[in-house]
């Protein structure tokens, strides 16, 4: 299995040569096994690991035992490792959210804040995307959902996607590597455990080869997905315009690309992903005009010519306050903002503390080298952009408020760290790459935000 995993991070290009990574880890067979493989292969591929554990809150002494199991499995092998609490039955119960949406939500978010520049790895398998596949054709999904889990997304990469729980479990044994069970996976109540225990046996059944075939069957898919990807993104680069999208250029579209076109420009416009129901309706009126309340509080509007948003949620109020010379603290609505100079020793001394990320606040580091005064501390503003480090490329902040789904909504409140050159840091978006610690910098800059602060953003 060792091998298979090697094969696949060649295969989707998995960029782990000389990177950190972070590893979720819940102590379950599939995780234990990858921390294993990735620890072994740690010298010769010059990984930094470390180990992210969730207690969710949701099985009491279970996790429990769950979070010992784990802190003792990496201390024997001198893992670093950061562990996270939350209280999921009570944040669902004041967000409406699933249990499972909630803890996904947070749990990424808290693998993100151990390190932003760091890549994520989970264990997700094969049994995982079959299951995830019939998970989607059940409630209705088009071909990006048959695609099941991708193997590669953003800075979250997957090894074991191409290995079966079988396998998985057979390496534990044969390499005698301890790993604990979650009741809730043997559990009836939720629909995965249903394909997992009742849909993919009978499968199995029917031909023993079932995981071949459907690995088989789900890589020609993301062939076709991502030739229709690339297709559609023609045209919505054709089609935008500084204000939305051109109507004539959209209806220029295929109408067997017109629904996938869509979907992609109304999360653009809104920082939501739509539902299907919303693309039809603005596929119904894109050429005459119309328009279509979002998910969020947005509505899209078409006058026959541009396709835009204009937004119903009240706006955050703004603040911004200009300095000389950086305080050591100030305030935004909601927010407090933290500043401490570091030497590069005090720096490596500081960073094993910042990385325990409770659920509000987040830290960052930056090259004081690199500071062009005035600073400027606000909240976002239309046309604020960034240059992520390492990715060669300056893109929005909607763009990349889209790609992390920061709702329409979340987005406003943001803080940003700005100079004279422009934005330094946005909060959750990261730092511009011209602010990048580097090995030649002298002082670095400890920019901690804290979120959930009763204050008016005065002082």
């Amino acid at each position: 299995m060792k091998d298979k995993l090697i094969f696949t991070v060649k295969q989707y290009g998995m960029p782990l040569q000389g990177r950190r990574v972070v590893v979720g880890f819940s102590g379950g067979s599939d995780s234990a096994a990858l921390l294993s493989i990735l620890n072994e292969l740690a010298d010769e591929w010059g990984l930094d690991l470390i180990a992210a554990h969730v207690n969710h809150g949701i099985r009491g002494a279970e996790a429990d035992r769950d979070e010992v199991f784990v802190r003792e499995f990496c201390e024997k092998r001198n893992i670093p490792l950061r562990v996270a609490r939350f209280d999921v039955p009570g944040i669902c119960a004041q967000t409406g959210e699933s249990a499972e949406e909630c803890g996904r939500r947070l749990r990424y978010g808290f693998f993100r804040s151990v390190d932003p520049d760091a890549l994520i790895a989970t264990a997700h398998n094969l049994d995982d995307c079959a299951e995830t596949f019939f998970l989607n054709l059940a409630r209705g999904t088009g071909l990006k959902g048959l695609c099941g889990i991708p193997p590669v997304r953003d800075n979250i990469i997957r090894p074991l996607i191409d290995c079966t729980k079988a396998e998985i479990l057979e390496y534990c044994e044969k390499n005698n590597i301890p790993y604990v069970t979650d009741s809730t996976n043997l559990s009836s109540d939720y629909n995965r455990n249903r394909i997992r225990h009742g849909v993919l046996p009978v499968l199995s059944e029917i031909n023993p080869a079932f995981f071949s075939c459907f690995s088989r069957t789900v890589s020609a898919l993301k062939k076709d997905e991502a030739t229709l990807e690339q297709l559609s993104d023609r045209y919505v680069g054709n089609a935008r315009r500084e204000q939305g999208f051109s109507v004539p250029e959209l209806m220029k579209t295929p109408p067997t690309l017109l629904d996938r076109t869509l979907g992609v420009v109304l999360r653009e416009l809104t920082g939501t992903a739509p539902e299907s129901r919303h693309i039809r309706a603005v596929a119904g009126f894109l050429k005459e005009g119309g328009s279509e309340n979002m998910n969020g509080g947005a509505t899209v509007v078409s006058d026959g010519q541009l396709l835009f948003c204009r937004q119903r949620i009240p706006p955050h109020e703004k603040k911004e306050t200009v300095f000389g010379e950086l305080p050591e603290k100030a305030a935004l609505p909601g927010r407090e903002l933290h500043f401490l100079r570091l030497t590069r020793e005090e720096y490596k001394k500081n960073l094993p503390k910042t990385k325990k990320i409770y659920k509000e606040v987040f830290y960052y580091f930056i090259d004081c080298d690199t500071i062009v005064y005035p600073v400027v501390i606000r909240n976002r503003n239309d046309g604020d952009r960034i240059r992520p480090p390492g990715r060669g490329v300056t893109k929005s902040f909607k763009q990349l408020c889209a790609e992390k789904r920061i709702s329409a909504g979340e987005r406003q409140s943001l803080a940003v760290v700005a100079d004279a050159n422009g934005v330094l840091l946005a909060e959750e978006l990261g730092i511009d790459g011209r602010a990048a610690v580097t090995d030649g910098t002298r002082e670095i800059l400890q920019i901690m935000i804290r979120r959930g602060i009763e204050n008016d953003g005065m002082y």
